[in-house]
């Protein structure tokens, strides 16, 4: 049940989204440090807070949870001396089981998870920034109640979940095929 947002309340939530957005980028170049940057936390910033997207706030446990614990299987398996296509093989494995088992479909779980892989991300700078961000997220959604009227439950449609685990081997599949066939 999402309630209608009036034209002030919408454009205060994009300037706090943005805030947020711009403070992360802040802290990056304060600190020296690109792996606080995190593009799938910018996008939930705008997703939770400024469209209310419903299936992402309903239950704010798991803005805080997912993504920090998908992020951690990612950077630890990232330390792993093992092929690049392992590491991204068994990334995708455990986040999906992961998230099956903490029952959530937050899409930026999976970005998060990846990331490490993607930017190679080596400090624990990473891990921190994103349960910083991550719990100020959900803090904010709590805070402001945009979760309030929402069903907690609903069925999530795994069949979807194991649908893009396939598509996703497809594609890296072909990626190594391609890389392969280019040497």
């Amino acid at each position: 049940m999402n309630l209608p947002v009036s034209k002030k309340e919408t454009m205060i939530s994009y300037i706090v989204a943005f805030a947020f957005i711009l403070a992360m980028v802040t802290a990056s170049v304060m600190m020296n440090d690109h792996e606080i940057i995190l593009p799938e936390i910018a996008g939930m910033a705008i997703a939770m807070w400024v469209y209310r997207e419903a299936g992402w706030i309903r239950q704010p446990s798991k803005i805080f949870i997912a993504p920090s614990i998908t992020a951690a299987i990612g950077f630890v398996i990232n330390q792993l001396s093992i092929a690049y296509l392992g590491k991204v093989i068994l990334t995708m494995v455990l986040i999906m089981l992961f998230l099956r088992l903490v029952q959530s479909n937050l899409a930026p779980s999976i970005a998060t998870g990846l990331l490490p892989l993607v930017t190679n991300a080596s400090e624990w700078s990473f891990i921190i920034s994103v349960f910083i961000f991550t719990l100020i997220l959900m803090l904010g959604v709590l805070v402001f109640g945009f979760n309030k009227g929402l069903e907690q439950k609903v069925k999530i449609q795994y069949k979807y979940m194991l649908v893009f685990l396939g598509l996703n081997f497809v594609w890296i599949a072909l990626c190594w095929l391609a890389t392969r066939n280019s040497r």
